[in-house]
């Protein structure tokens, strides 16, 4: 923990050092998914403990923090220790931002996150059945996906204004599913959810998977430059097609 002088020299005009964390929880996890990065699946020696997590949080908490995003690594949802780490989040007074599947969401976790102040992004890789059971190499996976996102809907995740977006679709963008972007985009945007579109990565599963189906530099940019569109022309929005140098990731 920071001390009182600690704290004192590293803040800067009452900015926060650090306004949001990401933490995995583990590697196990219910999918298969052919673009996984991580390689997904079971769980090595020596993970992380609950209660270092919870240590770290508290630790960014003091350093300004507000919100945690908990990505699991594999599936969040499944994590044993997950509700309670989610409702430690919500008691620091941070927001709990969960990356899930989707694939386990109730309507008794859809309730549970929503009261425990959550926002949550969603896998919805597809809106074909054949296309998202194929990426997540499991058969039921988008009638289940469909499912969880209909209990986060009902329990009031898509209630707020566009500018207060609590519900939103991750998905990854291939050559198989290139032609629906557009539609996997507006249907974000018609349900009040926020939309964050991937490329594939070229690691991991992906490399042995799905390396054949990697979408060229111009074909994402093509497809950027089409979501913008529609953005501008028909939701009101703006934004960079490319980030600043200096926003950037590994890629």
């Amino acid at each position: 923990m920071l001390d009182e002088e600690a704290k004192a020299e590293g803040d800067y005009k009452g900015c926060p050092l650090i306004s949001s964390m990401r933490t995995e929880t583990s590697l196990v996890c219910n999918l298969q998914c052919k673009y996984c990065n991580g390689i997904s699946g079971t769980a090595p020696q020596g993970e992380i403990s609950l209660g270092t997590i919870e240590d770290i949080i508290a630790q960014v908490k003091e350093l300004g923090g507000e919100s945690v995003v908990v990505i699991g690594g594999g599936e969040p949802t499944i994590y044993p220790g997950f509700r309670r780490l989610i409702s430690y989040i919500n008691r620091m007074d941070m927001i709990p931002v969960i990356i899930t599947n989707t694939v386990t969401m109730s309507k008794d976790l859809a309730s549970f996150l929503y009261n425990e102040n959550s926002s949550v992004l969603i896998k919805l890789d597809s809106l074909r059945e054949d296309r998202q059971d194929f990426l997540a190499s499991k058969p039921e996976t988008y009638k289940r996906i469909q499912k969880g996102l209909e209990h986060l809907i009902k329990v009031g995740f898509t209630n707020g204004s566009k500018d207060e977006l609590r519900l939103g679709a991750s998905f990854v963008t291939t050559t198989l599913t290139l032609d629906e972007t557009p539609h996997i985009w507006r249907f974000c945007r018609d349900h009040n959810m926020y939309p964050n579109q991937e490329a594939l990565v070229p690691r991991g599963r992906a490399l042995t998977e799905l390396l054949h189906l990697t979408p060229t530099s111009a074909q994402l940019n093509e497809v950027k430059r089409k979501l913008l569109e529609i953005d501008e022309q028909e939701y009101g929005y703006t934004w960079l097609v490319h980030a600043p140098l200096t926003g950037n990731g590994c890629l």
